[in-house]
Formats: structure tokens, sequence, C-alpha cells
């Protein structure tokens, strides 16, 4: 007797915590039904690299708002847009919309901590290829990656990571002598007695600048009859 009443309440419990079809109805208002006609509800795919978490998460919350979507309607779209490892750490709390925040939690403390992405983007810069003396182009484009890569840092509010002195180093050595004696001459003119990776980044940045303005502007080939090539007239020349 006993037995039967806690196999009762237990199926009770659970009942009550799976939604019936009446409750995940959504009260939509006509701002959700212009937003989810409009696609707001589409979010990226996401496998686990922290570096896309951020939009990931900020377009997950806002479209949850702007369409109205319920707690059921987000888990489809977790389900359909969560891959790999992403999907792997969270599938069991994927069963039911009651834990669908749970799983948002899993996901942030998994792949969304700060320092998760600080440590990605430094490597990031850890694998930029050496640029080329002989090819301004790619000078412009080192300096305007590692000026990216301290911004987003600092964005992060995690500037303790740009005194990373190792990195600053293999950096500077990558660049071609000149950039490096330029880079000397910039320190000591500002008697830096401590360079960091932000006053790197600040020196790349305005190297790239110059090197963008020296650019030539260089208009992509256009199709001209076919490929630039002349149309023959009936007689079989170009005149």
């Amino acid at each position: 007797m006993v037995s039967s009443k806690v196999t009762s309440n237990n199926t009770v419990t659970m009942a009550s915590r799976i939604p019936s079809p009446a409750d995940e109805t959504p009260k939509l208002t006509e701002y959700n039904l212009s937003a989810r006609q409009a696609g707001i509800g589409k979010l990226p795919k996401f496998s686990g690299t922290p570096e896309d978490w951020p939009l990931f998460y900020r377009l997950f919350r806002y479209s949850t708002k702007a369409c109205g979507f319920t707690d059921c309607e987000n888990m489809l779209r977790l389900h359909e847009h969560l891959t790999g490892e992403a999907k792997q750490s969270v599938r069991d709390l994927l069963i039911f919309p009651a834990t669908l925040e749970e799983a948002i939690k899993a996901l942030k403390q998994r792949f969304g901590r700060p320092e998760l992405l600080v440590g990605s983007l430094l490597e990031r810069l850890r694998q930029l290829p050496a640029p080329k003396e002989d090819q301004p182009r790619t000078v412009m484009n080192f300096g305007f990656a590692v000026s990216d890569t301290c911004r987003a840092i600092k964005s992060l509010g995690r500037r303790e990571y740009l005194d990373d002195y190792q990195l600053k180093q293999d950096l500077v050595r990558k660049l071609p002598p000149t950039n490096q004696l330029q880079w000397f001459r910039f320190v000591g003119a500002r008697t830096l007695f401590h360079a960091t990776l932000d006053h790197l980044s600040e020196f790349l940045r305005l190297i790239a600048l110059d090197i963008s303005e020296l650019e030539p502007y260089r208009p992509k080939p256009g199709k001209r009859n076919g490929g630039g090539k002349k149309k023959s007239n009936r007689n079989g020349n170009g005149d």
C-alpha cells in the first residue's frame, strides 16, 4: 500500500514537471509575430568555440524576448543550433523544457567564461604568421589582428592579460627588422619602462593604418562580354 502511494506521488511529481500543450502555447503580441516573420529567431550554430559564445548567447536572449519564445520552443532551437561538444555537454538537460535554464548555465560555465575566451584569443595571437618586410599587406594584417584582439580583451575587462611579457616579446620578434627598430624607438620616445601588449597593439595599429593609406585601389576584374572577351561579329573578327 505504501509502495503504491510512493509510486503514485512520483508519477504526479514527474507529470507536474512536464508542461501541457496549453501551458506552452505562447501569447504573442504583434511585435512578437513581426519578429518571427522577420526571421529574428534564427541562431548561428554553436559547437563550443569560446569566441562564438558571446554572440550566440546575446542572440539567444534577444530573440527569445523579441519573438516571445517559450521554454519548449527554445529547447527545440537549442537542439537545432547546438552541435558537437556543446550539444553533447547539455544533452541530458535538453530532454524537458523545465531544465532549459540549467542547460544555458552549463553552456556558459563550460564555454562562456571570460578567461576561456581570453585564452583562446591569446592563442590565436601566438599562431599568427610572421609578416614579411617585402609584403606590406602582411604587416598591415598582422597589426590589425593584434590591435583587434587586444581591444576585445579590454572589452572583456581582462586588461591584466595584456601584461603577458613573453607573448609581447614573441610578437615583436616576428616583426621585420625595420618594424622592430620602429618599435624600440616608439618605446623610447614614450619612456615606457614596462611596455605591454596594449602598447604594442597601439604601435602596430598606427603602422597598419599608415600602410592602409598607401594601399593602391585595385578594382576587381569585371566581366565584359563573357569574361573580357570581345564579341566576334559575323565575319569572325573583333571589329
